[in-house]
C-alpha cells in the first residue's frame, strides 16, 4: 500500500504532503529523543512502542486540524484519513 493510494480514494497532494512531513518530523523527534535517553540513562524502549509514539503523535496533531477543516459532504477529514491507515 502506498500513501497515496487509501482504498479506493486518492489522497490529494497536499493531504500526502502533510502526512509525509509530519511522519517524518515525528520520527525525528521521537528517534532523537530515544538517542537521548539510550546515551544518558541506559534506557531503552522497544521499535514496536516508538512506532506507535509516532502514530499517536501525528494524531494528537491532526485532531486540532481536523476540527478547523471545512468539509464537503462525503469528504474525510485529515484525522479521519490518517487513521483509515492503521483499521484493519
Amino acid at each position: 500500500m502506498t500513501l497515496s493510494s487509501v482504498g479506493e480514494e486518492q489522497l490529494d497532494l497536499e493531504e500526502e504532503q502533510l502526512f509525509i512531513r509530519l511522519i517524518h518530523q515525528a520520527a525525528l523527534y521521537l528517534i532523537w529523543k530515544e538517542r537521548n535517553k539510550r546515551v544518558h540513562s541506559d534506557e531503552r524502549k522497544p521499535p514496536g512502542t516508538l512506532v506507535a509514539e509516532v502514530q499517536q503523535l501525528i494524531r494528537l496533531i491532526l485532531d486540532p486540524i481536523a476540527r478547523r477543516q471545512v468539509l464537503q459532504a462525503g469528504q474525510d477529514s485529515v484525522l479521519a484519513t490518517w487513521l483509515s491507515f492503521f483499521v484493519a
